[in-house]
């Protein structure tokens, strides 16, 4: 009888403590329709997020950020938008819900995020982390689904892990011996990624985009992202944007750089088409 009486005010404790912190969430958010922007934050804060479901945490980040914003402290509602992808990276703001100045200021997170993650995402497959590479593209993907970067390092991170395993069957003697293996031949319109097998690229020839009137008249800057196909002969098969300033300086990227050549790519001492991203920069104290 004493133990199963202990039991029950253990389980009546945390069932007190779980109805605290659902009470608590619920008087922030209370207090947040109530104009009370600066209690919110007090109440909201001072909750223990390690103690709370992943639902719960985000709806907590959410009307942080959104104190904030009303408080006209921007920097630190990203700060908790940041925290809250962290949380869930799949994380959409409902436009019906909240103003466009919020869904700017999320997005905004959101891109500083997705840099954040690439970073540690490209060091994790430059040390040969591939497994934690591919998690980390997917949070990437999971927020910006048309981040063409994120997609091509996930692929390359995957294929260097299938090589591993292929590499590892045969040490073991299991399947192609490894003189047959070497000599297989590969079609020859394969579109391989840049490895440390490959040649390190080299371009010979650049053409710069012209500088769109009307955005050197605003004076509008940044960086178009890239990506394309170098083909066999070092000439530029294929160009997509993957970062956009805006139509008009797109297309004078997507020109100009159609116009590139390379020295071509070598593996094994024989040219191969590959994959690649480039980045152009538009910078009117460089003009």
């Amino acid at each position: 009888m004493v133990v199963s009486n202990i039991g029950i005010l253990l389980l009546s404790g945390l069932l007190a403590a779980a109805q605290q912190q659902v009470n608590a969430l619920e008087e922030g958010i209370g207090l947040y329709w109530n104009g009370e922007y600066e209690r919110t934050i007090e109440v909201l804060s001072s909750e223990p997020l390690a103690d709370m479901g992943a639902g719960e945490r985000v709806e907590l980040l959410r009307y942080l950020a959104l104190s904030h914003i009303a408080l006209g402290d921007n920097i630190e509602a990203q700060a908790q938008f940041i925290r809250l992808l962290t949380i869930d990276p799949g994380y959409r703001l409902d436009p019906a819900m909240v103003s466009p100045k919020v869904i700017d200021l999320f997005e905004e997170s959101k891109k500083n995020r997705i840099e954040e993650l690439f970073a540690e995402g490209k060091n994790s497959y430059y040390e040969r982390q591939y497994e934690e590479a591919i998690e980390t593209m997917n949070r990437i993907l999971l927020m910006d689904p048309q981040y063409q970067l994120a997609e091509e390092h996930r692929q390359l991170s995957a294929e260097q892990i299938s090589l591993g395993e292929k590499a590892a069957t045969i040490e073991a003697g299991v399947g192609t011996p490894a003189e047959e293996w070497e000599t297989v031949e590969e079609p020859e319109d394969k579109i391989y990624y840049v490895t440390s097998e490959i040649d390190p690229l080299v371009l010979v020839a650049r053409t710069n985009p012209e500088y769109p009137f009307l955005d050197r008249q605003i004076r509008l800057q940044g960086t178009v992202i890239v990506a394309i196909v170098i083909e066999r002969d070092g000439s530029v098969g294929g160009a997509r944007v993957v970062r956009s300033l805006n139509e008009r300086m797109d297309e004078a990227v997507l020109s100009a750089v159609r116009k590139w050549r390379y020295k071509p790519a070598a593996l094994k001492g024989q040219p191969v088409a590959v994959h690649a991203v480039v980045r152009v920069n538009f910078d009117l104290d460089q003009q």
